[in-house]
């Protein structure tokens, strides 16, 4: 069963994303969609998915990403380059 969740904000001061940050989660994964488009996929607490294209990396869904990444699997300080050479491990 999959249902979706407005992430919301940890990182920064914002009261709220809005509803432009939502992650799909079913049993074992969770896949945060920023602005409709799917940026990132976690499986069984590992990052299995990073959306290849950096033109989507806008500062709104580089805040969301960082939010997501540290609600779910910890990671903290991390700079746009830091994701984009994650793009290349996975």
């Amino acid at each position: 069963m999959t249902k979706t969740i407005e992430l919301q904000p940890i990182l920064s001061n914002q009261k709220s994303f809005y509803k432009k940050a939502n992650v799909k989660q079913t049993n074992d994964t969770k896949t945060l969609i920023s602005y409709s488009a799917k940026i990132a996929t976690i499986k069984n607490d590992k990052l299995i998915y990073l959306n290849k294209n950096t033109n989507v990396y806008t500062q709104t869904t580089l805040k969301h990403l960082k939010d997501f990444l540290y609600q779910t699997l910890g990671m903290v300080d991390l700079k746009k380059r830091d994701i984009i050479s994650m793009i290349d491990e996975l």
